[in-house]
């Protein structure tokens, strides 16, 4: 089950990171085809910038058309995760300080 999790949850959130969805045909048949089908364009080729390579390989690996390719539990997902290097620290402090923000921003606009 985590196999098939891993590339949901991939496909969901390269959408974010590149601001564009993973795979669009012309018609909503002919993108569920590429998604078994086509392989994703790396983040990097679909930005037009850089990405980076480690985080760029993990998201492939999640976007795997084969189960037994895609990282086998969340914990390996985390574990291959924390190796990505970060320009910026963010941990469960920043974390906790950002959502604590958001949920105050939103309770502002009700």
């Amino acid at each position: 089950m985590i196999h098939e999790n891993a590339s949901a949850l991939s496909s969901a959130n390269i959408d974010d990171l590149v601001y564009t969805a993973v795979f669009s045909g012309e018609t909503a048949t002919q993108t569920m085809m590429m998604q078994v089908t086509v392989a994703p364009d790396p983040p990097s080729k679909r930005m037009g910038r850089d990405f980076p390579t480690e985080l760029e390989d993990i998201v492939l690996a999640c976007l795997a058309k084969e189960p037994s390719s895609r990282p086998s539990s969340a914990d390996e997902l985390d574990q291959r995760l924390a190796t990505v290097p970060l320009e910026n620290s963010w941990g469960r402090e920043e974390a906790v300080r950002w959502w604590a923000n958001e949920d105050n921003q939103h309770h502002d606009r009700n």
